[in-house]
């Protein structure tokens, strides 16, 4: 059977920012999820984490299946049935051998174990992975006992920070390594994003027992690269690199120039740049004093064109001043509509003919592809006139071009707004 690992309400909760955009039904919700949260990180289960799923089953890259939407329904459809490890806290074959009365009771399949331990053996604090026994967990960490936390939120915890902490989850009073998929302390043992496209989140720790977390990932076509470092409790420091001799390794000619950057306690940090195609890696460290911290670490790849103009989810107006011209061409925009809208562009303020035109990502790709432009969106902007734009569009990732076919320059002004 196919397991339903989606859940609305986790989603809506930790995603309050759908919810400010008016997305608050469940098919809401889940059309956002597949058409964008699933690519973008978001949370949708405290039970799952597609980063660690693909990491630890690398036949799912070889396969074809690179995105985190890719390996979701693969999950889904194959992975819980076949057993495979999703979470630091839960390990479903493992589950069954170590709570036999579920056999008794006609539960023989990993689905099944699945669907138990997230109704009832989470609550009952029940083992559920070789590393994480919640009972045990929550009775050897008196902090979470006076915070008031409960089996789920004792797992949660875990999950997202605990087991990096090196905090005790077993009998024995010691916790094994993690699971695959930590964002080792060596370029080796990197994490390895693969092909980076679109927006990939992560939320780790780095200390005193954990100074250098790396991470992989490769670009296959000229990208505009955002990095961006939140939720920290401690300085951490980030920087970037290539591996331009495909060595697998960080040299010392490797560092990308001015990439340092420390996000402060409380803080924050951010990286743009325009990169070639290539491998690159990410180290972040904590601060001298190595002290601990979880972080949130965001990576972003526009690779429709260098210097792309990333509008996000578009819920109101948006005003953009720029300039089109001999040197530069083509401006791309890019916005995403949460539910169908009415839609309106405008485009004035300039001082030679301008063309604006308008395209849908239909496959998501992030790219402009030849069957995707939006029929009848054309419009050209004479020399101090201007020219709009409005239709209903449906919930999707849209681009605007800018561009100017003469060899005069202009600057315009370009607004595109839900009405």
């Amino acid at each position: 059977m196919t397991v339903n690992l989606f859940d609305v309400n986790y989603y809506r909760a930790l995603n309050p920012d759908l919810v400010r955009a008016g997305l608050t039904t469940d098919a809401q919700l889940v059309s956002h999820f597949e058409k964008f949260g699933a690519n973008e990180g978001r949370a949708f289960s405290p039970f799952v984490n597609l980063d660690f799923y693909r990491a630890g089953n690398p036949d799912l890259a070889a396969a074809g299946l690179n995105t985190n939407l890719q390996a979701f329904y693969h999950l889904q459809s194959y992975g819980v049935a076949d057993g495979r490890r999703f979470s630091y806290g839960l390990n479903t074959p493992f589950y069954g051998a170590v709570n036999p009365d579920l056999a008794l009771a006609g539960i023989n399949n990993n689905e099944q174990r699945f669907e138990h331990f997230r109704a009832f053996g989470l609550n009952d604090g029940r083992a559920s992975a070789e590393n994480f026994n919640v009972r045990y967990y929550l009775d050897a960490n008196p902090d979470l006992r006076a915070a008031g936390f409960n089996y789920l939120q004792a797992f949660q915890h875990y999950v997202t920070s605990g087991f990096r902490e090196g905090r005790p989850a077993v009998p024995g009073g010691s916790t094994p390594p993690p699971p695959q998929g930590e964002p080792g302390n060596n370029p080796g043992a990197a994490f390895n994003v693969d092909v980076l496209t679109g927006t990939r989140n992560f939320n780790e720790f780095v200390g005193f027992n954990d100074r250098d977390d790396y991470y992989r990932f490769s670009l296959q076509l000229p990208s505009a690269f955002i990095l961006s470092l939140d939720s920290t409790t401690a300085p951490v420091g980030v920087a970037l690199y290539q591996d331009t001799n495909s060595n697998g390794q960080i040299d010392s000619n490797e560092y990308v120039s001015g990439s340092q950057r420390t996000a402060s306690s409380g803080g924050s940090a951010s990286l743009s740049y325009n990169l070639g195609a290539g491998t690159y890696f990410v180290r972040l460290q904590p601060d001298s004093q190595g002290r601990n911290t979880n972080y949130s670490l965001g990576l972003t790849a526009n690779n429709t064109r260098d210097g792309l103009i990333d509008a996000g989810l578009l819920n109101g107006s948006r005003t953009f001043n720029e300039f089109v011209g001999r040197s530069d061409r083509e401006d791309f925009y890019r916005f995403v509509l949460g539910s169908p809208s009415n839609f309106r562009l405008t485009l004035n303020g300039t001082t030679a003919n301008v063309d604006v035109d308008l395209y849908v990502d239909t496959n998501g790709n992030g790219q402009i592809d030849s069957n995707e432009y939006v029929s009848g969106s054309q419009r050209t902007a004479s020399s101090g006139g201007s020219a709009s734009f409005s239709r209903s569009l449906g919930a999707d990732t849209y681009f605007v071009v800018v561009s100017t076919g003469s060899s005069s320059n202009s600057n315009y002004t370009l607004n595109i707004a839900t009405v």
